[in-house]
């Protein structure tokens, strides 16, 4: 949403838009692509779409963070939700530069995403974010895997409420091991 002097901090910049948006997407691969100098996300992966992958790429110099996958508005038990998708081995860097809550992979209303080998750095805001309900009601976030990923130099004391695997409202069967996480301020 954008507000008459500019867009209006969220957790996770979530009303924020991105440079590249895929929708009822399936099966799309984007491999060892560059998104670099965006005024926002570098990519929203959204509305119904299912077994993407984004592999070897390059996001830096981000306005807001780097990849959202999902919806933010809950979707009804039984609808067509975003799952299914592989974020895998990228380099998210030099985040937050307008809106300084981005995240650098942000896993909304979405189930079943597996997130790994990712390189994410020199952010003010959190590494990865996965869910997105406060509280303990229904929740599509489910089964999701944050694995072998390298998250380092976030924060910056710039924000608080923040971390490197962030985690929000209940999701079962979801997976966080196996990750490299230092110089979290």
């Amino acid at each position: 949403t954008i507000a008459p002097m500019g867009e209006e901090p969220q957790q996770a910049a979530a009303g924020s838009e991105a440079a590249l948006v895929m929708e009822y997407a399936d099966e799309v691969t984007l491999r060892r692509c560059e998104l670099l100098h965006t005024g926002a996300y570098a990519l929203r992966i959204g509305r119904s779409s299912h077994r993407n992958r984004v592999e070897q790429c390059y996001l830096a110099d981000l306005g807001a963070g780097g990849i959202q996958v999902g919806e933010t508005r809950l979707p009804e038990e039984g609808s067509d939700v975003t799952s299914h998708n592989v974020i895998d081995n990228n380099i998210i860097t030099s985040a937050g530069h307008e809106q300084p809550c981005g995240v650098g992979i942000a896993l909304f209303h979405t189930h079943h995403n597996r997130v790994s080998h990712n390189d994410i750095f020199d952010i003010l805001y959190s590494g990865i974010s996965v869910g997105w309900v406060w509280g303990y009601s229904y929740s599509p976030s489910k089964g999701n895997e944050i694995l072998y990923n390298h998250v380092h130099h976030i924060g910056w004391g710039e924000l608080s409420d923040m971390g490197a695997v962030y985690t929000l409202g209940p999701s079962e069967g979801t997976r966080i091991c196996h990750n490299y996480i230092h110089d979290v301020w």
